[in-house]
């Protein structure tokens, strides 16, 4: 009996710990940032209008050039492909915006209009630099599942955690990196890397559960 008192006890303090680090987080207009990150009708991945597999990179950077009076602090990075290589264009950017997974590509520093059209397959958005885990979760509840992978820095002496957090199916996913050693009640204040969204999935990660995410043993479950 005491045994489980001394349990419950645990879980009461874990739960109420998550909730004061959620309330203690950047405050957002939860319903402001549901709407941005999933924007109602508009089908994911969409954002801003702009949907990966359907708009074309003309569009997409007419969207964008647009779109940047109102949000001057978002970063984005689209990749898109000609003649089946890939490539990506950086836009608005600070020098933050870093995906450690990214798959091979070369950036195109100038845009050609000249050339043919064709449709991005992914766009990373850097909504703000004081976006939180936490914020996320609040607004956009805990999400369908989440899967992972491992970024090797600093000449291999560090490793860190990427985890995506998928929401409507994977088609929008929320990117956070966490360095391997990170307390558990460090985790909600993790800032966002990036949010996602593909018509393309990422087959090299692997599932994880938040419980193993945020456990002591989250980095021993790394492919060697």
């Amino acid at each position: 009996m005491i045994g489980l008192l001394v349990r419950l006890g645990g879980l009461l303090i874990a739960i109420f710990t998550a909730v004061m680090i959620g309330l203690h987080a950047r405050p957002y207009d939860d319903g402001g940032l549901r709407d941005l990150l999933l924007p109602p009708g508009c089908d994911a991945p969409c954002f801003l209008g702009i949907r990966p597999g359907v708009t074309g990179l003309d569009d997409a950077l007419a969207i964008l050039d647009s779109e940047h009076a109102a949000h001057a602090r978002m970063e984005f990075e689209l990749q898109y492909r000609r003649a089946r290589l890939p490539l990506y264009r950086l836009i608005h950017w600070s020098g933050y915006l870093l995906y450690p997974l990214q798959r091979r590509g070369r950036m195109e520093m100038n845009h050609d209009p000249a050339l043919p059209d064709v449709p991005i397959d992914t766009i990373y958005v850097r909504v703000d630099p004081g976006l939180t885990l936490g914020d996320v979760y609040l607004s956009l509840g805990r999400p369908a599942d989440l899967s992972a992978g491992y970024w090797y820095h600093d000449l291999g002496t560090q490793v860190s955690l990427i985890l995506h957090h998928n929401y409507a199916g994977g088609a929008v996913e929320v990117v956070t990196r966490h360095l391997c050693g990170l307390r558990a009640s460090e985790f909600w204040k993790t800032p966002v890397l990036s949010v996602r969204y593909s018509a393309l999935s990422l087959s090299d990660l692997q599932p994880i559960s938040l419980e193993a995410a945020t456990g002591p043993y989250a980095c021993r479950r790394r492919r060697q």
